[in-house]
């Protein structure tokens, strides 16, 4: 998808896991990376979110890491 995330760490609940990614260069156009990244992930129930900078994927936990 060529995103410029690196992988921060991730948090285990009962229905999902969050990944958390930080940008590793500035970027511009956040909604475009974020549009772009739920586009990458729309074959599958994954989820993207964003906050203060830090991209969430979560994933249900009936779905298994690619």
């Amino acid at each position: 998808m060529n995103v410029p995330l690196k992988y921060v760490n991730f948090e285990i609940s009962m229905q999902n896991t969050v990944y958390k990614f930080r940008f590793y260069e500035k970027v511009e156009g956040l909604d475009k990376i974020i549009k772009r990244l739920e586009k990458g992930l729309k074959k599958s129930e994954y989820y993207v979110r964003e906050d203060n900078g830090i991209i969430s994927i979560i994933a249900p936990h009936h779905q298994q890491i690619p």
